[in-house]
C-alpha cells in the first residue's frame, strides 16, 4: 500500500481517468495514474494497473498479470515527500545526491529538537545553527542529521555538495567565533559575518576540514562546486576590503560589495581568489553585488551568475554592453586557473533583475534562472515571451562560446515568482540539466495564472506556493509544470518556496524548500507531523515518466540539448519499433522494424531521417543534412507495439547548432578510451595502432601509446560525429593531458555516412604522461572527454 498522510478534513477518491485525487480546503492534490513497466531483452514492457483505495483509506495498486522473475518499476508523479524540522523555525536552502541516490540538505534551524542522528554535533549551539541531513536513496528514512554552527545565531547552509568518495563540502555563512574549524585557512573570525566552507566524511561523524573566509565586514559563501579531484570552487558576496585574495584577477575590492570567486585544492590551500565587481553607482541596491550561483564544465571552466549594481562590471564579448537599470543579472565564464575571463554579460533590463542559480550542459552551454522586475528583460525563442506580473521569474540559456542566446524567456503570471522574503534578501530560484539536455526549474509563486502542463496540484493553494517546471532542450515549450504547496498563508517572516533542485541519474528531479504549513502534501515519510513554528522544511522525489519519454542524443557521447546537422543521433525511450533490425546497405533505409523518423527543422521543412538501427528502445539515425539552427521536432511514425497501441513519448525536441561534437568510444558508452587508431610514419613507412585494448574483464581500457624515436611522426585519428559544420581547424581546440595539440584535419570521415574524423599529431612533451585526458572544443562546444595512456 501507499501512505498518504492527510488531514482529517480531505477526501480520497480515484477520479475517472485513474489519478488518485485528495481533495481538502476548497483545492485538489492530483497524482496522475501510475506508470508500470519491466525491463525485458526486448525492451521496456508496459504493465497494466491502477490505485485502488481500501480500508481505513489506504491506498495500494491492483496490477495486471506480468513475469515476476523481473523487478516492476512502478512510476507515479509524486514519489515521496517528508517533512524535516522541529518545533521552530526551519529553513533547506540546497540539495544534492550522491551516486548510489542518497540525499543531501543544508540549511538553517532554529529548532533545538530538530530530529538529529549520527550527528557530528547533536545540540544546537545558539540561537540558531546550520543543519546537515542525509536521506536513504527511496527519501524513506533519515541516515544522518547533524547540526554545525558556534554559539552566535546566524549560521546557515547555503550550498551543499557531495563527491565521487562521497565527502560532504558545506558553504554558508556565520556569525559565531567558536565556529567548529580544522586545518583552516583562515583559523580567526574576521567580521560581523564571515562565510565559512566545511568538509564532513561521508557517515557526517566526522569534521574533516573547515575554515572561516571573510575579512572584517560582512562576507558570505553562497554557492559552491567541486571537480573530480576534490577542488572546491566558490563564489558569493564580500563588503570586506581585506577579504583574501590570491593570485587575483581584481585584486581591490570596488563598490561597497563585490562579488568574489575562489579555489581551494583537496590539500586545503587557497590557490586563487578574486573580487569580481564594479564601481559603486551611489544607489542602496549597490551593496547587492554578489555571486549566487557557480558552476563547472567537463574542462573545469567556472560558470558564476548574480547580481550587479555596477555599469562597470567586468565584461568579455558580452550579449548585452550596457547596464540595463537598478540591478542587473550577469553571468560569467572564468578560465579552469582563475587568470582569464572567457566572457562576462550583463542581462537585464531597465529595473531589477538577478541571476540566483545556474547550471551547464554536457557541451558547455549555461543556464540561468532568477528574477525580473520589467517588460524590457531581454527574451530569444521564448516560451513566454511576455511578462505578465509584477515579478518573473526568467530562464535563459547561453551559446557555450557566450556570444548570443540561445533562448530566453519569462516564467510567471500575474503576479510575482522568486522574490527574496523579509527575512532573507537571497532571490528564490534553482535549476538543473538531464544527460538529455531537458531543463528542470524550481522557485516560488504567488500567481494562481502560473502556467502549467501536466500538473500535480492544479492550483495555488496559499499566498505562495512552489513551483517546479520541465523544459525541452531547446527552451521552447514547457512539458510539465505545477505548484506544490500548502493552504497556509504565509507570515511576515517565511513564505512557501523551493530552494534547491537537482535531477539524478534515473532522471528522478529532488527538490527541498520551506512551507508554513501543515497540510503540505506528505507521501512515503520520514518526517509525517509538521514540526512546529513559523516554518518547516520539506524534500520531495517526483518523476515525470509520461512526459516526453523519447531521449535524442549524440550516438558518440550520448549528450543530449544539442545535435549538428548530418550526424549520427540516437533516440531512447519505449514501444519504438516492433522488433529489431540493422540497415544492411546503402542508401540508408528510412523504415526499419515498422519505423520511420521524421525530422522537422526550425522553419517547418521536414525530412526522413535514414536508420542504422531499430529496436524497441533504441533507434540509431542519420539526422538529415541541411537542417535549419535552432529548434527542431524528431518524431517516430508508424510504429505499433505489439499491443496494438502507439509509441509512448513518441516526440522529442532537440536544438541543430552548428556543430554537437561527440568522440566514438570503444565501449560505446561515450567515455574511457575512444574509437582511434595511431598511424606512425617511420622512415618513410606507414603502419598503424591500436589505442586500446581489451581487459580480462571484458571492458576495453587505454592501450600503451609509444611515441618513439625523435624520428618517428606520430598522429593520433579520432574518429566521432558533429563536428563537420565547422571547416576551419583554427576553431578546434584538442588537449590531451592539459597540453595543446596541433589538428591536422577536421571534417567528415568520407566513407561512413555521418561520420567525422579528427586527425592531430602528438608532440613529444607527452611522454611519460602515462593516463590522460583528451578534450575537445568546437567553436566552444564541448565534447565527451576521452582516455589515453601515453608512455
Amino acid at each position: 500500500g501507499v501512505d498518504v498522510t492527510r488531514s482529517g478534513s480531505d477526501q480520497i477518491s480515484v477520479t475517472e481517468d485513474g489519478s488518485l485525487l485528495l481533495s481538502g480546503a476548497g483545492v485538489d492534490f492530483r497524482l496522475r495514474p501510475p506508470q508500470l513497466y519491466e525491463e525485458s531483452p526486448s525492451g521496456r514492457q508496459s504493465i497494466q494497473g491502477r490505485y485502488h483505495i481500501g480500508a481505513n483509506d489506504q491506498v495500494s495498486f491492483d496490477i495486471d498479470d506480468y513475469d515476476h522473475s523481473r523487478p516492476l518499476v512502478i512510476d507515479p508523479i509524486i514519489v515521496n515527500s517528508s517533512f524535516i524540522g522541529g518545533s521552530a523555525q526551519d529553513t533547506p536552502y540546497a540539495i544534492t545526491v550522491d551516486g548510489s541516490g542518497n540525499i543531501y540538505i543544508g540549511g538553517q534551524t532554529r529548532s533545538s529538537n530538530f530530529p538529529v542522528r549520527s550527528a557530528f554535533d547533536s545540540t544546537i549551539n545558539g540561537l540558531s545553527d546550520a543543519f546537515l541531513v542525509k536521506i536513504n536513496p527511496t527519501g524513506t528514512a533519515v541516515l544522518m542529521a547533524t547540526f554545525l554552527g558556534g554559539r552566535n545565531p546566524g549560521d546557515r547552509i547555503l550550498d551543499v555538495e557531495v563527491d565521487r568518495e562521497g565527502l560532504i563540502y558545506v558553504c554558508g555563512e556565520t556569525s559565531s567565533l567558536s565556529f567548529p574549524l580544522v586545518n583552516p585557512i583562515q583559523s580567526s573570525y574576521a567580521g560581523n559575518i564571515d562565510g565559512f566552507i566545511s568538509v564532513l566524511s561521508s557517515n557526517g561523524s566526522r569534521l574533516l576540514f573547515s575554515s572561516f573566509l571573510g575579512g572584517s565586514s560582512q562576507d558570505t559563501v553562497n554557492g559552491l562546486i567541486v571537480d573530480s579531484w576534490q577542488n572546491i570552487y566558490l563564489t558569493g558576496g564580500t563588503r570586506s576590503a581585506n577579504f583574501p585574495v590570491v593570485r587575483a584577477l581584481q585584486p581591490q575590492i570596488r563598490g561597497q560589495m563585490d562579488a568574489f570567486v575562489a579555489r581551494i585544492d583537496r590539500s586545503g590551500n587557497l590557490v586563487f581568489s578574486t573580487f569580481l565587481g564594479g564601481q559603486d553607482t551611489g544607489i542602496e541596491e549597490s551593496e547587492e553585488e554578489t555571486g549566487l550561483g557557480i558552476a563547472l564544465d567537463s574542462l573545469q571552466n567556472i560558470y558564476l551568475t548574480g547580481v550587479t549594481c555596477s555599469n562597470t562590471f567586468p565584461l568579455v564579448t558580452p550579449i548585452q554592453h550596457t547596464f540595463g537599470g537598478v540591478a542587473d543579472c550577469f553571468v560569467l565564464k572564468l578560465q579552469s586557473d582563475g587568470q582569464k575571463i572567457l566572457y562576462s554579460t550583463y542581462l537585464g533590463g531597465e529595473r531589477a533583475d538577478a541571476g540566483r542559480s545556474m547550471a551547464v550542459d554536457s557541451f558547455g552551454q549555461a543556464v540561468v534562472t532568477g528574477y525580473t522586475f520589467f517588460r524590457d528583460f531581454p527574451v530569444v525563442n521564448a516560451f513566454q515571451p511576455n511578462y505578465k506580473g509584477n515579478l518573473d521569474a526568467f530562464v535563459a540559456k547561453l551559446a557555450a562560446n557566450g556570444q548570443r542566446l540561445i533562448f530566453s524567456s519569462f516564467l510567471g503570471g500575474s503576479d510575482e515568482e522568486n522574490a527574496s522574503s523579509i527575512s532573507d534578501s537571497t532571490p528564490v530560484g534553482s535549476i538543473a540539466i538531464d544527460r538529455g539536455g531537458n531543463i528542470y526549474v524550481g522557485g516560488k509563486t504567488s500567481s494562481s495564472d502560473f502556467p502549467l502542463v501536466l500538473p500535480t496540484q492544479t492550483e495555488l493553494r496559499g499566498e505562495t506556493d512552489g513551483f517546479v517546471c520541465k523544459l525541452d532542450p531547446s527552451g521552447t515549450r514547457l512539458l510539465f509544470s505545477t505548484y506544490i504547496g500548502s493552504s497556509t498563508a504565509e507570515n511576515n517572516i517565511g513564505d512557501e518556496r523551493i530552494t534547491g533542485l537537482v535531477v539524478d541519474g534515473r532522471g528522478t528531479v529532488l527538490l527541498t524548500g520551506s512551507t508554513p504549513g501543515g497540510d503540505f502534501p506528505i507521501i512515503l515519510p520520514f518526517q509525517s507531523g509538521y514540526g512546529g513554528g513559523i516554518s518547516d522544511g520539506f524534500v520531495a522525489s517526483l518523476t515525470t515518466p509520461d512526459i516526453a519519454s523519447l531521449a535524442a542524443v549524440s550516438a558518440a557521447s550520448y549528450n543530449g540539448g544539442a545535435a549538428a546537422p548530418d550526424s549520427i543521433v540516437a533516440l531512447f525511450g519505449s514501444n519504438l519499433a516492433n522488433g529489431r533490425s540493422n540497415a544492411d546497405l546503402l542508401p540508408l533505409p528510412q523504415l526499419l522494424a515498422g519505423t520511420s523518423v521524421q525530422v522537422e527543422d526550425r522553419l517547418g521543412v521536414t525530412r526522413a531521417a535514414g536508420l542504422f538501427f531499430a529496436s524497441p528502445e533504441q533507434i540509431n539515425l542519420h539526422l538529415p543534412a541541411g537542417l535549419s539552427q535552432g529548434a527542431a521536432r524528431i518524431r517516430i511514425a508508424n510504429v505499433l507495439n505489439p499491443g496494438g497501441g502507439r509509441s509512448s513519448g513518441f516526440e522529442a525536441t532537440v536544438r541543430i547548432e552548428k556543430v554537437a561534437p561527440g568522440i566514438f568510444t570503444s565501449n560505446a558508452d561515450g567515455a574511457g578510451p575512444p574509437a582511434a587508431i595511431i598511424q606512425r610514419v617511420r622512415g618513410g613507412e606507414v603502419r598503424y595502432e591500436p589505442v586500446a585494448e581489451l581487459s580480462p574483464l571484458g571492458r576495453f581500457e587505454p592501450r600503451a601509446i609509444d611515441l618513439g624515436p625523435e624520428t618517428d611522426e606520430v598522429y593520433l585519428i579520432l574518429f566521432g560525429t558533429g563536428w563537420r559544420g565547422e571547416t576551419s581547424t583554427s576553431q578546434f581546440v584538442v588537449r590531451i593531458g592539459g597540453v595543446v595539440v596541433p589538428v591536422i584535419f577536421a571534417g567528415a570521415q568520407g566513407e561512413f555516412v555521418g561520420l567525422d574524423q579528427l586527425n592531430i599529431r602528438l608532440p613529444r612533451e607527452l611522454i611519460g604522461r602515462r593516463e590522460v585526458d583528451l578534450s575537445m572544443e568546437v567553436d566552444g562546444m564541448i565534447a565527451n572527454i576521452v582516455r589515453l595512456y601515453i608512455y
